[in-house]
């Protein structure tokens, strides 16, 4: 029976302190895996400190091998080093439209 709980995970990345020609060329790329995993809702929140050399990702995972499948996923993931931790419990603000009236 396959496990169909699913858990939310924190995963601190560490960029490399020099940024070459090869690794900023994957960048555009990244951004693109990143905005399809979370589409698909894989992940929930992608965040880069101020001085680039540190993300934080939130991601919904049956297990910690997946969040490292998912990682592996990554344009960058030869360059970075990573820490994942099982979260119990992750609470964020719901972002909504505005609701329209139709008067």
């Amino acid at each position: 029976m396959e496990n169909l709980i699913m858990y939310d995970f924190m995963v601190e990345i560490q960029l490399p302190s020099a940024m070459t020609d090869d690794f900023v060329s994957k960048i555009p790329h990244q951004r693109i895996a990143v905005d399809r995993l979370v589409q698909l809702g894989k992940i929930r929140s992608y965040s880069l400190s101020l001085e680039r050399r540190k993300l934080w990702l939130i991601a919904t995972c049956e297990s910690e091998i997946q969040v490292e499948d998912l990682l592996s996923q990554f344009p960058i993931y030869d360059y970075i080093s990573y820490e994942i931790f099982k979260l119990n419990f992750h609470n964020t603000s719901a972002i909504g439209f505005p609701q329209f009236s139709l008067n």
